[in-house]
Formats: structure tokens, sequence, C-alpha cells
């Protein structure tokens, strides 16, 4: 479609895992970067997902600057004319969303969760020229 957008949103860094004495601790595979972080549902971090327990959040964060280059090397070989950036959740919020971030701000405080909460996240934009 002309003028069409895409906006994709994702963590961009995860903390790292928080053992306690209900972790499972022992690995069934090789740690890295960008590892994902498995999480149960009683809020326990695991140091795997190959044996973790069965119901497990498995997050994995987002490289940003290489899904921005490789979207734009596919806009550039379908010959798409478009733009793609990424950004900071919050420099997306304060540039496209300024009434809604207000409206979410503290009367006593000043704070506001959308911009300061979640500043491990950001956001791709896809924005297709006619």
């Amino acid at each position: 479609r002309r003028n069409s957008s895409v906006i994709l949103a994702d963590f961009d860094w995860l903390p790292p895992p928080q053992f306690e004495s209900r972790s499972i601790r022992s690995r069934r595979s090789l740690g890295g970067e960008f590892e994902p972080l498995v999480t149960c549902m009683d809020d326990v971090d695991h140091a795997c997902y190959l044996n973790s327990p069965e119901l497990c959040d498995i997050l994995f964060p987002t490289y940003f600057p290489a899904l921005n280059e490789y979207v734009e090397k596919l806009l550039q070989e379908h010959k798409i004319p478009s733009t793609a950036n990424f950004m900071k959740q919050n420099d997306f919020l304060d540039r496209y969303g300024k009434e809604e971030v207000d409206r979410t701000r503290g009367m006593l405080t000043g704070y506001t969760p959308l911009l300061e909460d979640f500043s491990n996240c950001s956001v791709l934009t896809v924005t297709r020229g006619t």
C-alpha cells in the first residue's frame, strides 16, 4: 500500500538472570552474548531453556542496529522507496505520542511510566514513500 508504515518494538537489552535457591543453574547449552533470559511463572530465573521447567518465558533481546541494516537491505533489493530507523522507546514516544505520555505523568512527582519504565526497549519504524 502507498504510504504504509511498520512499527516494531521490543527489548534491546535484558538483565542477567537473578539466581536463587529454586533456580536451575546447570546448562545444556553454551552461554553467549544476547542469549535469552529464561524465567518461569513463579518469577524464578534459570540458566538454560533446555533444562528449565515446562512453563517458562524465554525472552530474547533484539539487536536493533542489525535489524535496521537487514530491513534497509531488503528494501533496497526490492526497490521499495522507504526509510527505516530505530530509536529508543522513550524518544519514539516523546516524538509521536507526547499527548498520551503527558496523560500518564504523575501530578506530584512528574514521573511518567511510559518514558521512565522499560528503558531497555527500542522501536524500529519503516515508512514507505510514494
